[in-house]
């Protein structure tokens, strides 16, 4: 692709997301409902332009073992949002954002790195 098409289809991306979010907000959907429609849209975007997001199997030694993951996941949170909840009861979109902190991307990252976590995230959403 050359610099002059990944500038326009930059562009259009950008038109096309505010008027998909325009719209989304127009809509009063709660944030659940908002991460979902953006979901869907990832998913038609996929069937158009024939891709698969899903991202590849990261090595083993990076991903918490079964026995990590419940000790983690029952562990309970001391602050925030979500605080005296569960890992395993809080939201993704939550862990995702504390993935990004700093302070937590050690062993959230390894959770996150579960296939099986997000698979049951899929399952609540729908």
């Amino acid at each position: 692709m050359s610099i002059l098409e990944n500038v326009r289809s930059s562009r259009v991306a950008a038109e096309c997301f505010e008027l998909i979010s325009e719209y989304i907000m127009e809509q009063g959907l709660d944030p659940a409902a908002t991460a979902k429609a953006w979901r869907k849209v990832g998913d038609m975007v996929d069937a158009v332009t024939n891709t698969d997001r899903t991202p590849p199997e990261p090595p083993v030694s990076m991903v918490m073992s079964d026995e990590e993951a419940l000790r983690f996941a029952w562990q309970v949170l001391k602050f925030g949002k979500h605080e005296g909840d569960m890992i395993a009861d809080v939201p993704l979109s939550y862990l995702v954002w504390l993935d990004e902190q700093d302070d937590f991307r050690g062993e959230v990252r390894r959770y996150l790195r579960r296939r099986e976590i997000w698979e049951q995230q899929e399952v609540e959403d729908d």
